[in-house]
């Protein structure tokens, strides 16, 4: 996986996956899950070895680290969607163009992308600040419920943790990429967003000390021996 990762050339998805990582080792320290942190930092210690001994992989990473790449067109067309996009919604803030699309029509008009190398940004531009507000939704419960689960030292499911982390990722995609022009990747946050807000408030139990009996969903009590 992370060999692939490293592959991908996407410093946009390294970012999140650092910030990811970064995440869940937090979660881990308030749960004090120390086995689980030991393992989380060997794995992350041997990636790190693997991509540094690997010729075409650390290859990779330096080249696309490299400061040659502030003259590649990813960095200038960013410069340049940034300064549009800023323009745009200075001129027409809270319903935008009032036309889907309308972002990436004009980028395509006066470069060679067609898309704002910002999601955020170009829904801005689309649809105004109230249009950026409905998107945002599902990462907004994404961050209240990893904040949650940090401030109560809960333990949720995994695949409740998988699941906000997933849309976490994307959404630090989407400060580098126009995520929202692939109307599958939208779906799919948004679908992860639903599924997310539909949680039963179980999961966000604080795990009974070492030695405590624990109850479980059915209501029978379990005895730890």
């Amino acid at each position: 996986t992370c060999a692939l990762l490293v592959l991908s050339e996407s410093r946009s998805s390294w970012i999140a996956f650092v910030v990811v990582l970064i995440i869940v080792v937090g979660l881990l320290f308030r749960q004090r899950r120390w086995r689980a942190l030991r393992a989380v930092g060997g794995l992350a210690l041997l990636a790190s070895l693997l991509i540094a001994v690997t010729g075409s992989l650390s290859g990779v990473v330096e080249r696309k680290l490299s400061p040659e790449v502030r003259q590649s067109d990813s960095v200038t067309h960013r410069a340049w969607s940034y300064g549009y996009a800023v323009g745009e919604i200075r001129d027409r803030p809270f319903f935008g163009a009032g036309a889907p699309g309308y972002a990436a029509t004009q980028a395509a008009a006066e470069t060679d992308i067609g898309a704002i190398d910002n999601g955020y940004l170009s829904i801005a531009v689309d649809s105004g600040l109230f249009g950026l507000a409905a998107v945002i939704v599902p990462i907004a419960i994404a961050i209240l419920l990893a904040a949650r689960w940090f401030w109560r030292r809960a333990e949720p499911p995994p695949e409740v943790v998988a699941l906000a982390l997933g849309v976490l990722a994307v959404a630090i995609v989407t400060v580098f990429y126009d995520t929202f022009y692939w109307a599958q990747l939208s779906l799919l946050l948004f679908a992860m967003g639903g599924a997310l807000s539909a949680q039963p408030r179980e999961s966000d139990l604080r795990p009974a000390p070492l030695g405590a009996p624990r109850t479980s969903q059915a209501g029978s009590v379990e005895v730890s021996t």
